[in-house]
């Protein structure tokens, strides 16, 4: 009998832990809402309210994806259902595990993937990106195999990380204790708030005067991808074809691009068998009326003016 009450005190007892833990854990995380520039936390939480099978065009891509494909003009406009899953900072990498966790949910017919990450871009991280912009796109995801393989292949490139820093997500940010908020402890209350489906409005006038779209015939070089990010590029568009979905490549104007990183992403789409629009490329550029002073946020960035623009341009 003791040995019995033993056993249901222990098992009451490790019950207690692991809600305090869970508990401890969901708090201690950070959170980006809507007061935020980007609010990826948002963006996460808002998917896993989407009703099952109501999304026909996943959006995905870093912030330049983020602030330039609005799923409510998609839909007011020309009637297409869409969800933006795209983030600040996200790599390749993640644009795969978050393609892969999304077909759990949904069955669009369209994927359109923003192509910034392809290239070498932070030559100091094995991901291409910041270690907190991986955090913020993974720390929402649902545990699942999906999860479970993307930790490991997260963790296996970038030594500084760690399994179980993502299973017991206190360890990697105990020291925030001091730095939490009312966001932190209304997380529930806020996950349901996802009205812009992803969408991250930008509203500054800020382009550069001094910009010039692409001329293809300027130059023959081709710039190399960043090993990594191709392998998960090969995957992304592997994955799309075992479920029947059409794959569109895409890049928002700005400041970075140039003739020979058009000409390799329009060489691998081509060898693909896939469009490549670059808004950069200048009959593009110019067919879709973008004005670089007035529809740009930044030089990265296009504002909710540019965002339209590109919107249309993409529906046509």
């Amino acid at each position: 009998m003791k040995h019995k009450r033993y056993l249901c005190n222990m098992f009451a007892f490790g019950m207690a832990a692991c809600l305090v833990a869970s508990t401890v854990n969901r708090i201690l995380i950070p959170k980006c809402y809507y007061d935020d520039i980007w609010p990826t936390t948002s963006t996460y939480q808002g998917f896993y309210q989407m009703e099952k099978d109501s999304v026909d065009v996943l959006f995905l891509g870093s912030s330049c994806a983020a602030a330039g494909l609005n799923p409510q003009e998609f839909y007011d406009s020309y009637g297409i259902r869409s969800y933006n899953l795209g983030c600040e900072g996200q790599s390749l990498l993640t644009s795969y595990y978050w393609l892969e966790e999304a077909l759990r949910f949904q069955s669009p017919k369209v994927v359109v993937l923003e192509v910034f990450f392809t290239f070498l871009y932070n030559r100091d991280e094995p991901l291409n990106t910041a270690e907190s912009s991986t955090r913020k796109a993974f720390d929402y995801m649902r545990w699942s195999p999906v999860k479970w393989e993307a930790v490991h292949d997260i963790c296996n490139y970038d030594k500084k990380q760690t399994l179980g820093s993502y299973y017991f997500p206190n360890i990697r940010y105990h020291t925030r204790w001091k730095e939490l908020e009312e966001n932190n402890f209304i997380s529930g209350e806020m996950a349901g708030h996802y009205e812009l489906k992803g969408y991250a409005p930008l509203a500054q006038r800020r382009g550069n005067d001094g910009y010039v779209p692409l001329s293809p015939a300027d130059s023959s070089d081709r710039a190399g991808m960043a090993p990594l990010m191709r392998e998960y590029l090969d995957r992304i568009v592997m994955l799309c074809r075992e479920n029947g979905i059409s794959l569109i490549l895409t890049k928002m104007p700005d400041t970075d691009c140039n003739v020979s990183k058009y000409n390799t992403m329009s060489d691998y789409a081509q060898e693909q068998g896939i469009p490549y629009w670059d808004f950069n490329e200048e009959s593009l550029y110019r067919a879709s009326g973008f004005v670089h002073m007035e529809d740009m946020n930044d030089d990265w960035h296009v504002n909710l003016w540019g965002g339209g623009r590109e919107n249309f341009a993409l529906y046509r």
